[in-house]
């Protein structure tokens, strides 16, 4: 083949690709299949779906083509690297002479194997090129003893957001999904890790809950923790987590759980069943698990750390002269006293139904069908302290009929909160349905097409109750106590009056995602290296969201609610692209070079609400010898902004409070809200490492890996710590404003009121400078961060059964902040709260029907910069390591009128009962009194599993 054919047909093959989250299969004939595919031919069938997908566009269909066009202007030096790797695979098909094509045996496109998935590429039956894959089996997962899909997660030290934490679950502002963060870089904005369920996008801004699918659907977990947008488009900057579901299923299977901790029980039962015929296979499985809470009062770890008891009911009297009395002895000098972490829920109530479900079945020869579905509902119930989350300040005077003077005074100010008065609990409930079809199609010669939908909808809603500031000043106005509220003891206030204060606090929305693409993957030629590979895909995604609403209503009346945030819709056209060129194989090994694979991949992504972006990587596979590999990627992804971000409200008020040190203006004007032309973090990743098999050691593995991470553009809030009001910052701070210019600037309809309303302070007299502080949803500074990666594992047979050991972590070398473009960097792993390594290391044996692994789990410690002082607990400087022992047993009942796979099961995490760190501050403003993890305590579970 000329060199100039070969670069064309890489040049045509950079304009398509991978969508998010793209599942491969390996079918290969056991038969030779006649001719050879071409290349440079785009199959009709997928043609036929890129046109579809520009009409789907609507009021966009025809800029398509020009992005595309864009895309391939802008996009020359992939087009040139991929090029570039299919020119020296043709250059080495050359020169090597030793193996000539029609000499050779099948080829692998040539074989019939059965299907696998690989997360990272494109390509049916390969791993991803440069990149270091992490996994586990059904067999490991079984292993750990984790009964939930987040459980999984939580045994890989990469998965940062749950090693050594208790799955407890934040909720955040209606949205309440557990979201993995790989690398820790959930902390700095957005969401840089992508969570797929068989290889596919779930929901947009990588908001996946794991805990959707039931155990029994799940079969393995594929982690690479490298950038990868090439492949998936947004939100794969940390790297990419793939949950992949049983391919078939025959029989049933049952397997339930009952876990038990102090004050706490779990518990759950998962039933599996399905058939395989000839042509085809279908399963379900469904789930139920349910947990109670646990209460801060329920762990020693969980403490209040300020010591400021005036809030505790029934409260604290300060009279003018500043003098304390508690109620209700009015002992001049004291204060109430209480936990204010006792009530709050530290692990919630929970109950989940989970079902999911898989149907496959062959249409011919060369066409299948596969459509794969789950629905999950969650409900919980949270509980908030009073103390905490809402202390009452109360102004009250004579008129008030409770009022009782101390010294004479006409007026007091009450310390209380409606803690023990009103219902501290809010309502969770999630619900989600998800389907996705897929049609394969084998074209012959080793190329395949797959075209596949998909339609995800949920719905997020949360309930609680408040109390109203604007009732509640009414009631202290009040003159009788039919209308008056009593300050000292307020759950001894009129029935009626209390009713008429508390307010519902709901919010909640929904969400839909539909999603179409097409992939066609095949051999473009051979080496004697092996097969250079070609995949080449377009897709369609549409995301909506509607009904947000958060805010107070009165009781039962929440739909009645505006909306928070106005419905807002986007769609995303893109397409992908991927070479794999085996320069070196089995086939023309020599000394030095046992292997050498290149590959390069690109994705053009255009979005409606902020336009295009392109990201490439290129990778490459080195093996010097057999059972030693070199591997090393560069690439760019990114992460767009969540949708509807661009059109959110913003608003605009002032506070009598100076925020900024040096500000001279007595009046400070915030900007909240959600800066309208919000661009995508983007983010350079690049990675190095080495996987060894020493020959003389049968049954070790070894690696490492060294990464680096530049994320830009972070969206976020601005941090006020370490800010001033010149240089980069004044950006964003302005001092010694007047109003004039202010009022030009930040006026209806573009923004609106909340605080003082800036009219109402530019009323005074004299009218006061301003100092004009965003804090608006924005694109800000950059993050830094290089680490290390490391796995050590054995495995071995003996003569009664096997052994195993394994040790793998994850060590932050540098991580540094920039707070907004244009600052200097500071130094993250200084500062309070960042653990640099992450580590566990386990050993297990296998003796004839019994299995045992103990693992032992590490959360480095850290300095805190500056210190933390309280008057209660003093001056802490470091926080503690965290360190926990898990246990599992498995014996396999040697039952015959059950069956032959029966077992029992005892898991055992934490199984010394160590409590998390001290931490001398809160995590929020409930979490107090610890950091660097979290635990349940020692909490067994026993299970039984059994199949028929």
């Amino acid at each position: 083949m000329a060199l100039g054919q070969v670069l064309r047909r890489a040049l045509r093959a950079t304009g398509f690709g991978d969508q998010p989250g793209h599942r491969r299969h390996l079918k290969i004939d056991n038969t030779l299949r006649p001719g050879r595919p071409q290349a440079s031919a785009l199959p009709p069938e997928l043609k036929n779906v890129v046109r579809r997908t520009a009409i789907c566009g609507g009021e966009i269909k025809n800029s398509f083509l020009g992005g595309t066009m864009n895309y391939l202007r802008n996009t020359r030096y992939l087009a040139g690297a991929s090029a570039l790797v299919i020119a020296i695979a043709a250059q080495a098909a050359v020169a090597q002479t030793t193996a000539p094509a029609q000499e050779q045996g099948p080829s692998a496109s040539e074989t019939q194997v059965e299907e696998v998935v690989v997360t990272g590429t494109l390509i049916r039956g390969v791993a991803p090129t440069g990149a270091n894959v992490i996994g586990m089996n059904r067999e490991a997962i079984t292993a750990t003893g984790a009964t939930t899909t987040n459980d999984v997660l939580a045994r890989i030290p990469q998965v940062t957001s749950g090693f050594l934490a208790a799955p407890t679950i934040s909720p955040d502002g209606g949205n309440t999904s557990v979201r993995p963060n790989l690398r820790d870089l959930g902390r700095a904005s957005g969401s840089t890790t992508l969570v797929l369920i068989d290889g596919h996008r779930v929901r947009p801004n990588g908001d996946t809950d794991p805990d959707s699918l039931p155990p029994g659907a799940l079969d393995r977990v594929e982690i690479v923790p490298d950038g990868g947008s090439s492949v998936y488009g947004s939100d794969a900057i940390g790297g990419v987590i793939n949950l992949i579901t049983r391919r078939s299923f025959d029989g049933l299977e049952v397997a339930a759980h009952y876990g038990v901790a102090d004050n706490y029980y779990n518990t759950d039962i998962n039933l599996t069943a399905g058939k395989r015929w000839d042509t085809g296979s279908g399963y379900i499985s469904y789930v139920f698990q349910k947990n109670d809470a646990i209460f801060g009062r329920d762990r020693d770890f969980m403490r209040q750390i300020t010591g400021d008891g005036r809030f505790c009911p029934p409260g604290t009297i300060q009279v003018p002269n500043g003098t304390l009395y508690a109620l209700p002895g009015r002992v001049a000098g004291t204060t109430g006293g209480c936990d204010n972490t006792d009530n709050v829920s530290y692990r919630p109530a929970a109950e989940r139904h989970s079902i999911f479900g898989a149907f496959t079945q062959d249409l011919g020869d060369s066409v299948s069908f596969d459509v794969r579905g789950f629905y999950t509902q969650r409900e919980y119930i949270n509980t908030i302290d009073f103390n905490n989350a809402q202390p009452q300040t109360l102004q009250v005077n004579s008129q008030n009929p409770y009022f009782q003077s101390i010294g004479g005074e006409t007026s007091q100010t009450v310390y209380t909160s409606f803690a023990g008065v009103v219902d501290g609990h809010a309502s969770y409930r999630r619900d989600e349905f998800r389907v996705n079809p897929t049609l394969t199609a084998r074209l012959g010669g080793g190329w395949q097409l797959r075209v596949s939908g998909a339609y995800d909808w949920n719905r997020n809603r949360q309930l609680g109750t408040t109390v109203d500031p604007t009732a509640l000043a009414t009631a202290l106005a009040g003159t009788t106590t039919t209308t008056a509220i009593n300050p000292y003891n307020l759950g001894a206030s009129n029935p009626s009056v209390l009713a008429s204060l508390l307010r519902d606090n709901f919010a909640g929305g929904e969400a839909k995602l539909y999603q179409g693409r097409a992939i066609a993957d095949g051999v473009a030629f051979s080496l004697p290296g092996g097969d250079v590979r070609l995949a080449v895909g377009a897709e369609y995604l549409e995301e909506q969201g509607a009904n947000s609403k958060n805010g107070q209503s009165l009781p039962g009346q929440s739909a009645s609610l505006p909306l928070a945030t106005p419905d807002a819709s986007r769609n995303v056209r893109s397409i992908f692209g991927e070479v794999v060129a085996p320069i070196v194989g089995d086939a023309n090994a020599r000394p030095g070079v046992h292997a050498l694979i290149l590959s390069a991949s690109g994705r053009y992504d255009r979005y409606s609400d902020f336009g295009g972006t392109f990201n490439p990587k290129l990778g490459v596979d080195y093996e010097p010898v057999d059972g030693f590999k070199v591997r090393a990627n560069w690439g760019t992804s990114f992460n767009a902004p969540p949708l509807g971000l661009g059109a959110g409200i913003q608003a605009v008020g002032t506070l009598p409070t100076k925020f900024i040190a040096g500000q001279q203006a007595p009046y400070s004007v915030i900007l909240a809200g959600f800066v309208p032309d919000i661009d995508p973090q983007t983010a350079t990743t690049w990675s190095v490492g080495f996987e060894a098999r020493p020959k003389a050691i049968a049954g070790l593995k070894l690696g490492a890996t060294y990464y680096n991470i530049d994320l830009k553009d972070q969206i976020g809030l601005l941090a006020l710590g370490g800010v001033s009001l010149t240089g980069e910052f004044s950006k964003y701070i302005q001092d010694n404003q007047t109003c004039a210019q202010v009022q030009a600037k930040y006026k209806a309809p573009e923004f609106v009121n909340f605080q003082i309303p800036l009219a109402a302070t530019c009323s005074l007299s004299p009218q006061p400078l301003l100092t004009v502080i965003d804090l608006r949803q924005q694109n800000l500074g950059e993050l830094k961060q290089k680490g290390l990666d490391f796995n050590v594992d054995y495995a071995r047979p003996t003569s009664f059964g096997a052994i195993t050991a394994s040790l793998a972590g994850t060590y932050i070398l540098a991580r540094d902040t920039a707070i907004v473009e244009g600052a200097p960097f500071a130094d993250d792993l200084r500062g309070a709260g960042m653990s640099r390594m992450f580590l566990v290391a386990s050993v297990g044996a296998q003796v004839g029907d019994f299995t045992a692994n103990a693992a032992f789990n590490h959360r480095q410690g850290y300095d805190l910069n500056p210190v933390l002082t309280t008057a209660r607990f003093g001056t802490q400087s470091r926080v503690k390591s965290f360190n926990t022992v898990d246990l599992f047993l498995a014996y396999k009942l040697p039952v015959d009128w059950l069956n032959d796979d029966t077992s029992l099961t005892l898991n055992v995490s934490n199984l010394f009962d160590q409590d998390p760190p001290f931490y001398n501050g809160c995590i929020g403003t409930a979490l107090c009194g610890f950091s660097n993890g979290a635990t349940l305590g020692r909490l067994a579970t026993f299970g039984l599993r059994t199949k028929f």
